[in-house]
């Protein structure tokens, strides 16, 4: 919708990150996005992805705030802040048929089986190693009975204050080397998603989008 069905971005060639309501940014989220993206387009024009955010620990990161890698997208790893521009999403589209008929209700494995077998190679994200998004929504099926998001968020306000000189860095650092990540075996489709009409909804969304300008 954003890149085929609105007016205002139907030629927008830049990036749009793609962010939750459980997603709580840092002060610097903006500047680190466009610091991202020029690095990206200087060092990493093969990449796919830029990703502020992750889900592992976070803590003692404060030396890492101007450093970036690049990896392999891992649907597990880096679905939360990612960032694509129209060249990825035409990629992506190019493959609507599988993944929309992928087997499996997460649509970040569905990407993730998208790049090894429409695209037959794997797809790279350029990622900050001190996260600029981070993840609140600890309530509902797949997290704890116990939880308040409200002490969550202040967790991360009083990490972000621990870190208040870290932020803004004036450059960034790329570590060379490709990180691979876990192993990236095929794995086998959660599933959820073998109903025909639930197939055809994701494919006219697409398609309608390409019909229909907002």
């Amino acid at each position: 919708m954003v890149f085929d069905g609105m007016r205002a971005t139907k030629d927008f060639n830049g990036y749009v990150v793609f962010l939750e309501e459980d997603h709580y940014l840092s002060p610097d989220f903006l500047y680190m996005t466009e610091k991202l993206i020029a690095l990206k387009e200087e060092k990493c024009t093969d990449c796919d992805f830029i990703n502020l955010g992750m889900y592992t620990a976070v803590k003692g990161v404060s030396s890492l705030t101007h450093r970036v890698s690049v990896g392999i997208w891992n649907a597990g790893k880096n679905n939360m802040g990612f960032g694509i521009n129209r060249k990825t999403w035409e990629q992506i589209k190019s493959c609507k048929e599988h993944f929309c008929t992928y087997d499996d209700y997460n649509w970040d494995w569905s990407i993730n089986s998208m790049g090894q077998s429409c695209l037959q190679r794997n797809l790279k994200v350029l990622v900050v190693k001190a996260p600029r998004i981070f993840h609140i929504g600890n309530c509902g099926v797949h997290h704890r009975k116990e939880c308040n998001e409200r002490k969550d968020a202040q967790k991360v306000e009083q990490l972000l204050q621990s870190r208040r000189n870290t932020l803004f860095p004036e450059s960034l650092h790329l570590d060379m080397g490709l990180n691979p990540g876990p192993s990236r075996k095929k794995v086998k489709p959660y599933g959820g998603w073998g109903d025909i009409r639930d197939r055809n909804l994701c494919l006219s969304f697409v398609d309608n989008a390409l019909r229909t300008t907002l």
